[in-house]
């Protein structure tokens, strides 16, 4: 590359990093740290391996762009695309369940829009193809979709882990497991929740997609043989984990025969996906068709000229684009300003101030148990006592992002020896589950519930269990534990949303954005991978 070109894609760079930068610290500065926090979240712990070899392979990408300049139909396509993402971004305040997911979609459309426009004019058609993608790709998966995979994946392991330990299945509409008699015979369930299906290794084994590809585009073998290779690692790398899964809970259930229950959960539960994880990351690598860098891309071949009026007059174009989306976009959040969102800091911290709200209810214990929590994969676990009038009861406020994290609580008394005795469910402005269990000379009465919270990084789930002796009038008990449940403090800003007017200028900014690219397929004059 001689030293023109040089000092442009230096300076192109530049602005890149520096409108995104302002992009990161402006507009979207809320949805980055929610980002951040989410990746410690075991379920989009793919995203560490998926994230960065994305951004690299995107790096790589645009050093094959020509630069070009701009046109009509670039300009129009721009706008267009700019609209989309205002719309996604506008979507994210009324749609509170997606709202982390709206408004990366609507910060990918902007930066694909920055990268694309500044180094746009690919030789190679599949290259504005892949980039896209590749953002996209960083989104984290919604958490409702990923509890929707653990559950097609649960059953299928446990009816594989019953046939090969000889171990009955209990299958119900709250729970899947296999039972067990552990070494001294007590009767034992191994209760299989979603989140242990092994859906978060699976996802970090399809997290190697971008990079076995981007691999295989470099590799001197045909294309179809590449396509089979990667095919073929992926799922190898698959069935790897799968089986691995299948015989960390093979031994947790022979190990709890020999040695007991609480040993072998102790030894196999926490540790041995990250055993089987890593060996179907390595193999899938191995089978994966070798790239040959002699062979790499190269960019694409340009007239070497230095900066010039023209890219002066692009990279304003963009300055004044960007800043005009900045400007609309705080002007669009104004009527949104006071919509009362929960703080997601405070509910994970500190859940029973929120929670209880009643003068009537008296708080006299509330202190955190992040051991239970990282047991239960909540975000927090609080264990509670509460008292009213002459009733008294005792439990736990637990958090999460997702419904399906909660463990069902049969399994869990049933494991601590309990009986149940009885259960019912009653629906008021709450749905809650009843259940009488006695062990030795105590019987108690559960009551729990589960209440959506809208927060600015997206919906948290809060259970709330309470126990009270089940001793008088179970009734009477029945019904004070009602009236604190039902009290509960719910969210109750109903806020009506333009959703029409945003949906329309959604629809808007599509029409834009499709219309310069059916132009250009039309007009020999523009190709269709120049318009970004």
């Amino acid at each position: 590359m001689e030293g023109g070109d040089g000092l442009r894609r230096f300076i192109y760079s530049i602005m890149v990093t520096a409108l995104i930068s302002s992009l990161l610290t402006t507009l979207y500065r809320d949805s980055i740290i929610a980002y951040l926090e989410e990746l410690q979240v075991s379920e989009y712990s793919y995203l560490i391996l998926l994230t960065p070899s994305s951004i690299f392979i995107i790096h790589r990408l645009t050093s094959l762009g020509s630069m070009g300049g701009f046109n009509i139909y670039k300009l129009i396509s721009t706008v267009g695309t700019l609209a989309v993402s205002m719309s996604l971004y506008t979507l994210s305040r009324v749609v509170t369940e997606y709202s982390l997911q709206l408004e990366m979609y609507s910060l990918v459309l902007i930066i694909a829009t920055i990268v694309l426009f500044i180094y746009g004019g690919f030789e190679k058609p599949w290259v504005p193809l892949a980039i896209i993608p590749l953002l996209l790709s960083m989104v984290p998966l919604p958490i409702g979709f990923i509890s929707e995979l653990a559950r097609l994946l649960t059953a299928p392991l446990v009816i594989t882990v019953s046939f090969l330990t000889g171990s009955p299945m209990v299958s119900t509409s709250m729970f899947q497991g296999i039972i067990i008699w552990d070494n001294e015979g007590v009767q034992r369930i191994l209760e299989i929740a979603p989140e242990c299906s092994g859906v978060g290794s699976l996802l970090t084994v399809l997290s190697l997609i971008p990079w076995i590809v981007y691999l295989s585009s470099q590799s001197r073998i045909p294309w179809p043989e590449r396509i089979k290779g990667v095919a073929k690692s992926i799922l190898v790398a698959a069935l790897i984990v799968f089986a691995g899964n299948v015989a960390r809970l093979a031994l947790i259930v022979y190990v709890s025969r020999a040695l007991g229950f609480d040993t072998a959960m102790s030894i196999f539960h926490y540790n041995s996906p990250v055993i089987y994880t890593g060996l179907a990351t390595l193999t899938a690598l191995l089978i994966a068709p070798k790239p040959s860098f002699r062979a790499g891309i190269n960019a694409v071949n340009t007239v070497s000229r230095g900066f010039n009026s023209v890219d002066a007059a692009k990279i304003l174009l963009l300055l004044f684009m960007v800043a005009l989306y900045i400007a609309i976009a705080l002007h669009i959040s104004l009527p949104f300003a006071g919509t009362v969102y929960m703080n997601p800091v405070k509910l994970v911290e500190n859940p029973a101030s929120i929670v209880f709200n009643s003068t009537n209810t008296y708080v006299w214990m509330n202190t955190p148990s992040p051991l239970l929590g990282k047991t239960l994969g909540a975000l927090s676990v609080y264990n509670i006592g509460i008292s009213s009038g002459s009733n008294i009861a005792v439990g736990y406020v637990e958090v999460a992002e997702s419904p399906s994290r909660f463990h069902g609580w049969q399994i869990c008394l049933i494991n601590q020896g309990y009986n149940i005795e009885k259960w019912w469910s009653e629906a008021r402005n709450t749905t809650i589950v009843y259940t009488v269990i006695s062990k030795d000379s105590t019987r108690l009465l559960l009551a729990y519930s589960v209440y959506m919270y809208p927060t600015g990084m997206g919906n948290l789930y809060v259970r709330i269990s309470l126990f009270t002796p089940a001793d008088g009038n179970l009734e009477d008990k029945a019904y004070w534990l009602n009236t604190i449940l039902n009290n509960a403090n719910i969210p109750s800003d109903t806020r009506e949303m333009p959703l029409d007017s945003i949906m329309w200028s959604l629809y808007l900014g599509i029409a834009l954005m499709l219309l310069p690219i059916i132009a250009g397929v039309v007009n020999a004059r523009a190709h269709y991978f120049s318009l970004f």
